[in-house]
């Protein structure tokens, strides 16, 4: 029987690729899981095939950041989803896409971050950055014209966005200095980040977000109004009594319930 209704939203799923599970079904398809360990498999299946969709759409951040192919990361994409199967809690209330987000995010990053990290054991980085210099000055010797990013990793053999990476997105002075324009390298700003730089942001922001989801009513007006998370304005418990009509003593206590329920939130899917 649980195993006929996981078998038959598969087949829904699998003969119609815009079908979506409703939240309805994925709180009965969970409630199953929690009666019978069993059906783990066959729940991670269910999940993978009605969340491709969103492990494409998350994919498009990635790729090609790093020397891992398409269908390594859709790989890697499936064991988040898998992961998030494994530590998912249907009571929470909230959808399963929008928890395994993270997990998926997750799980490509690690993996991009291992590539890379092979990469860069291969390379030594000092010697990739002089000889980034050469090309660049030579290129800029060759075309009389300022080069582009993409134009000397295109002639270094390398991604641009791996080189980008190698290079820690950091501000290099060009050897040509006799050009008084800058070229591409020195208009990179300091504070600019690298791709897993700006991935791990959205991570932790998509984490926050889930979290604060997971509150009552009250406890997500007060923490999201406190924190400025909608106006970017730290806001006084005087402020918040004011606002909302609770008391400041009353403010402070949804507020330290409300944290400790965010952290246990972020220990549980460690």
């Amino acid at each position: 029987m649980n195993n006929n209704y996981i078998n038959n939203l598969l087949f829904m799923v699998e003969s119609n690729e815009d079908k979506l599970l409703t939240f309805e079904e994925e709180q009965e398809v969970f409630k199953l899981l929690e009666n019978d360990n069993t059906l783990q498999e066959d729940v991670q299946t269910l999940m993978i095939k009605a969340n491709m969709r969103l492990i494409y759409e998350i994919m498009k951040d990635y790729y090609p950041v790093a020397t891992i192919s398409y269908d390594d990361i859709v790989q890697l994409g499936m064991i988040g989803i898998s992961n998030a199967v494994n530590h998912f809690d249907y009571k929470k209330g909230i959808r399963f896409a929008t928890y395994a987000t993270y997990w998926i995010k997750q799980s490509i990053s690690r993996g991009l971050h291992r590539a890379l990290s092979k990469m860069e054991q291969s390379l030594n980085v000092s010697e990739l950055r002089k000889k980034f210099y050469e090309i660049e000055r030579q290129l800029v010797s060759s075309l009389k014209r300022d080069v582009t990013f993409n134009e000397v990793a295109n002639k270094m053999g390398i991604k641009s966005s791996e080189l980008m990476v190698l290079l820690h997105s950091s501000k290099i002075e060009s050897l040509d200095k006799s050009s008084n324009n800058l070229s591409y390298i020195e208009k990179l700003q300091d504070n600019e980040l690298t791709p897993q730089e700006r991935v791990l942001n959205e991570e932790k922001h998509n984490l926050i977000e889930m979290a604060i989801d997971s509150l009552s009513n009250n406890e997500q007006k007060i923490i999201k109004y406190r924190y400025g998370y909608e106006d970017g304005i730290y806001h006084s418990f005087s402020e918040i009594a004011e606002k909302f009509g609770f008391t400041r003593q009353r403010a402070q206590a949804i507020e330290k319930k409300a944290l400790i329920k965010m952290r246990e939130f972020f220990e549980e899917i460690e």
